[in-house]
């Protein structure tokens, strides 16, 4: 290669990258990185603005869910004495149709065949028939007593089912109100 020829050669390579260099430099904007501190400061205060309401609607929602719970706890703890109750008056009921069943002699038909007298059949009538009354009675209580206790508990495991699925959606809209937008 000739001397002129090599000269003439790098001025003109000299010269186009001195141009690319300066297009560059004049038609590009300036790079952006990474985003600036107040960028990312904006951007976690507005997530939190979203966030906020959603934590304090969730606590809120997990202490009445607490309190409700103890409602329940407490209405169990009452109902557990009318079921003990109720499976007592049930038990001597039974044990009573089980006498009965066996033969024995609590029976009205068996009041009017084995008296020796009216008196005596009109005495065990009364005792049959006050017998009765008295199971019956006790049973009546202890079943309205248990189904007293059992509506007021009604609605707050109806509360308490619902604070718990509130609960659940809250906790599933968590996660997707901390993306990015």
């Amino acid at each position: 290669m000739s001397p002129t020829r090599w000269k003439s050669r790098a001025v003109a390579t000299a010269l186009l990258s001195l141009a690319a260099a300066l297009g560059l430099l004049i038609s590009s904007e300036a790079v952006k990185a990474d985003p600036s501190i107040s960028t990312l400061e904006h951007e976690i205060d507005t997530s939190w603005n979203k966030l906020e309401p959603l934590l304090e609607k969730h606590n809120a929602t997990k202490a009445q869910l607490a309190s409700e719970r103890k409602n329940v706890d407490k209405l169990r703890k009452d109902l557990d004495p009318l079921k003990l109750q109720l499976q007592l008056s049930t038990a001597r009921i039974g044990e009573f149709a089980a006498y009965l069943y066996q033969g024995g002699s609590a029976s009205e038909f068996n009041a009017l065949l084995n008296a020796k007298s009216p008196t005596e059949v009109n005495d065990q009538l009364v005792m049959l028939d006050q017998f009765s009354r008295v199971q019956m009675d006790n049973l009546k209580d202890v079943i309205a007593k248990r189904d007293a206790l059992e509506a007021k508990k009604k609605p707050i495991d109806d509360k308490v089912a619902a604070l718990a699925q509130a609960e659940k959606d809250l906790a599933a809209q968590a996660p997707t109100s901390t993306s990015r937008s």
